[in-house]
Formats: C-alpha cells, sequence, structure tokens
C-alpha cells in the first residue's frame, strides 16, 4: 500500500504554522504570546520564514483562459469547499482567497454548481450528471460527490479517466497517493481526493482527550508516545481501564457516569478496520481489488476490538448515532462534553464544535493494532467529496485548473482548516498541530472500504457486528465470503473491466 509522507509538513507547523509568505489567514483566534505562531513584538525585527513548499509550486499548470467558466458540481452539504465569501470564517474566506487566486491567475471563472447531494439525495444527484453527459452540454467540468454512493456511477459509462489527465501530479501533497493507488483498476482511475476538499479532513477520524482528567488520573498526555510511534492499542487500553466510576452511586453504569472511552456503533467502529490495519480488499498479481477478509489478522483484529468495546467496563457504547457534524448532543460526545470521558471516538473537524465547551481536551489519532504495525492509519466518515471527471470534459483545460486550484488549496485552505480545528483556546497548542498533521498524513482508503455499499456491505463488517453484539466473526467471514467475492467481482468487471 502506497502511504503519503510529508515531513517538512511537520517541521513547518513546529516552526510556526502553515501560513505561506504570500497569504494570510483572516479572522485568527488570540494565541498566547509565548505560542509559536503569536506575532513578534512590535519593535522586534521580523523574521524572515523561508516557504519550504516552494519548490512544490515551480511548476504548476499555466495559461490564460480568457474567462472561460470553471463550472464545479458539488453538493449543498459540502458546498464550503468551493463557495466562499468575506464573512469571517476563517475556511469560507481561504476559500474565497483561493478562488480570487485562480480566476486571477489563469484569467477563469469559478463557478460552483450546487445541488442537494446527501445520502437521501443520490438517485437525483447521479441522474444529473448522467444527463449531462448524455446530452454533451458540458454543464460541468469537475464533479465532487458523497463519497459512498457517488462511485456507483462509473458502471454508466460518463466518467473520464484522471490517468489520462495531464497536469495533475499525484506525487504532489495535496493528492492523497493511497486513494490513487486503491481506485487504479485496470488501468482505470475514476476517483481522487485531497486538499481541494476540506470535507477530507473535516472527517477524518482521530480522538479527543479530557486533559484534565488526563491529570486527575495520574497520566501524562501522550503526545511524545504518539511522535515515538509507540500509540498502540495497548498503551491507549492502559489509560482507559482504570476510568469506570459509578458517579451517580446506582450500581450500575450508564449515560451518567464516567468512563475511559466512549463512542457510538457505527462508523467510529469501522475506523479501526483502517487504524489496525485490517484492509477489506488487497491487490492480486492483476491488481484487481480481491477480499482479504479470510485473513486470520482481519478475524483477531476484530477479536480485540470488539471485546475492548463491548465488554470493557470502561467504555461507553451509544446505539445513538445522531448527527456527526457540530452536534454535542450525540449521547457520546455529551459524555465527553460534559467532562466524563477520558476519550472520545470523534471527526478531526469537530474540534471547532467543543470550542465552547469547558473542559480541556486534546487530539490524537488512532492508535497502531500493535508495534510491528508501521503507520498510523485513519480514514474518513464516508461523506467525504470524492472528485470525478464527466466524459464531456475538456481534460487539458480540467487538467490545469484541478491542480493549480488543488495547489492553491493546500497553500491558503489548508492553513486555515488547522486555524479553526484549534480556534479553541484549549487546544490550541503545538501539540494539537502536530497530531493533525499526523493524522492527516495518515489517511487511508481501502478499495473495499469506499465501494462497500456496491459490494454487498463488504467494509461494514466489523461495525454491523459490533452494533448486534454479536462477536462471531468467523461465522459472519464464513458465510459472506461467497456472496461478497460476487459482488465485488461483479462490481469490477461492471465499474472496471467493460467500461470504455
Amino acid at each position: 500500500m502506497k502511504r503519503r509522507a510529508l515531513s517538512l509538513l511537520l517541521a513547518f507547523l513546529l516552526a510556526g504554522g502553515m501560513i505561506s509568505c504570500s497569504e494570510q489567514s483572516a479572522g485568527e483566534p488570540e494565541v498566547p504570546a509565548d505560542d509559536p505562531a503569536a506575532p513578534a513584538a512590535e519593535n522586534a525585527e521580523p523574521a524572515e520564514t523561508e516557504d519550504p513548499y516552494a519548490h512544490l509550486y515551480e511548476d504548476l499548470p499555466s495559461g490564460d483562459f480568457e474567462g472561460r467558466s470553471f463550472t464545479v458540481l458539488t453538493p449543498i452539504h459540502a458546498e464550503s469547499d468551493f463557495v466562499g465569501e468575506v464573512d469571517g470564517d476563517v475556511i469560507s474566506e481561504a476559500v474565497y482567497r483561493r478562488n480570487l487566486k485562480v480566476e486571477e491567475d489563469l484569467n477563469v471563472t469559478v463557478v460552483p454548481i450546487s445541488e442537494a447531494g446527501l445520502w437521501d439525495d443520490q438517485a437525483n444527484y447521479i441522474n444529473k450528471i448522467k444527463v449531462s453527459v448524455m446530452a454533451a452540454d458540458d454543464s460541468y467540468q469537475l464533479i465532487s460527490g458523497y463519497a459512498a454512493y457517488i462511485t456507483s456511477i462509473a458502471s454508466e459509462g460518463v466518467l473520464a479517466n484522471w490517468n489520462d489527465v495531464a497536469d495533475v501530479n499525484f506525487e504532489k501533497p495535496w493528492w492523497n497517493s493511497d486513494i490513487v493507488y486503491e481506485m487504479d483498476v485496470a488501468g482505470k482511475l475514476f476517483y481522487i481526493t485531497g486538499d481541494l476538499s476540506m470535507t477530507s479532513l473535516d472527517y477524518l477520524f482521530c480522538l479527543f482527550f479530557n486533559k484534565d482528567m488526563m491529570t486527575d488520573f495520574g497520566f501524562e498526555a501522550p503526545y511524545d508516545i504518539v511522535r515515538d510511534g509507540a500509540w498502540t492499542f495497548d498503551v491507549m487500553n492502559s489509560y482507559i481501564e482504570p476510568v469506570n466510576i459509578d458517579v451517580n452511586g446506582d450500581g450500575k453504569m450508564t449515560i451518567d457516569d464516567m468512563y475511559g472511552y466512549s463512542s457510538d456503533t457505527t462508523n467510529f467502529i469501522s475506523a479501526y478496520q483502517a487504524a489496525f490495519d485490517a484492509d477489506i480488499t488487497v491487490k492480486d498479481e492483476n491488481g484487481l481489488p480481491v477480499l482479504a477478509i479470510g485473513e486470520e489478522s482481519f478475524v483477531d483484529k476484530f477479536n480485540t476490538m470488539y471485546t475492548f468495546l463491548v465488554d470493557s467496563p470502561s467504555v461507553y457504547l451509544s446505539t445513538n448515532e445522531g448527527s456527526y457534524t457540530d452536534d454535542l448532543n450525540r449521547e457520546a460526545t455529551k459524555v465527553f462534553s460534559e467532562g466524563r470521558a477520558l476519550f472520545e471516538a470523534q471527526l478531526l473537524g469537530n474540534s471547532a464544535a467543543l470550542r465552547n465547551v469547558e473542559i480541556e481536551f486534546g487530539i490524537l489519532p488512532y492508535p497502531k493494532y500493535n508495534e510491528e504495525q508501521t503507520d498510523y492509519m485513519t480514514t474518513a466518515w464516508d461523506a467525504y467529496n470524492l472528485f470525478c471527471l464527466p466524459l464531456t470534459a475538456d481534460l487539458d483545460f480540467v487538467g490545469k485548473i484541478t491542480e493549480y486550484m488543488a495547489a492553491c488549496s493546500f497553500e491558503i485552505v489548508l492553513p486555515a482548516f488547522y486555524d479553526k480545528a484549534l480556534i479553541s483556546k484549549y487546544t490550541r497548542d503545538t501539540e494539537s498541530a502536530d497530531m493533525i498533521a499526523i493524522i492527516r498524513e495518515s489517511a487511508t482508503y481501502n478499495f473495499g472500504q469506499v465501494n462497500s455499499i456496491h459490494c454487498s456491505s463488504c467494509g461494514h463488517i466489523y461495525r454491523d457486528l459490533v452494533s448486534a453484539k454479536n462477536p462471531n466473526i468467523a461465522s459472519k467471514v464464513a458465510s459472506s465470503m461467497k456472496p461478497m467475492t460476487k459482488s465485488l467481482e461483479r462490481f469490477i468487471e461492471k465499474s472496471y473491466i467493460n467500461v470504455p
């Protein structure tokens, strides 16, 4: 599996932030004077900071497109990836500045077209793409879509191949190279993601931890353990296991008590498949994805995770999913935000939603399965955006604009994401920025996980068993292997082998 690594990102963050020498993020929160990101004293000589990314921009596409429109179809719920304005929000203003830079430098007009594109809107959203391509009306140059369902349209023969786009350089850090490797099947690459979409960052799974509870229970925050590559499941559990207190004294552990870990039973469980490197699919000698759920390690990793989540008295496991974003009323988040959970399974972008919660909290990656695992790994809640190209798109034009816009997102919008994620005074520290960089670099997108709903829910095995409180993983795998294999093979044949 290919991994994206960018050690410069960490180095620059620790040196004083990600704001480029030519851009300044709007609406920055106040930071302590001793913070590395704090402004210099009034009479001090301004420090000259060399942009460590300057070499990355040297070969970007250029040109004058005479005001031509670059149209992007985007779901309304994620239109903030392309719609920005000067409104005081750091992300919105960064997107506005990015769009303006693209428009001025390449003489184009960026035109987002927003349509309802949530899970329940998928039929209509996909139909708009199909109708446009069949009519050859050139309505869209670039398409972004809800990852969990947008991959179904490849089988319709209406998408162009990113491998045929000359100017998009997937070696650059603004693209996720893991999804490029995973989704490139039979020479066809229909879907990519990266820093062009903040949903691919907002929706990354991570852990929040309560700093005060860490101190109260005699623990040191595990930042250095993470940096040393030693943040494993067993180490995390050593923090969690001692924390189970019947706060109200009623003789049973309920939502009103204190726990070491708080989560719900849905997508935050699937995140352990990525974190433990328990691949749903791997590529065979022909580069085609095949099921890997029959591997002994897949079963062992589930058993470890299941025992922890379901059987431990130190874990609050809710079946109340609620809304994933900006919602403090989810049961799992309620326990954490009220100061009664040491850790909570969360989405990275939700750190901003907790900015007014009166607890000090920090951010950590999900742990490795064990010490033998080389990398930290995470994935994203499947509502993040994937990018694809309609067959009618001008590939030379769309390649140049998309690459340039993605680079500008890395330069301008990504620093704003850090600002927003760290906007709470409780997470405005070097360690949290460090952890976010590690989480971002660890993002993985397994083919079987991305395409789970098209392949008999092969990517939902861990989640479904935990939700049902069913520990019989071996039985589930044995009964599912044949139908899931057939479903996967049909999907690949239909979407990759037998399409133009």
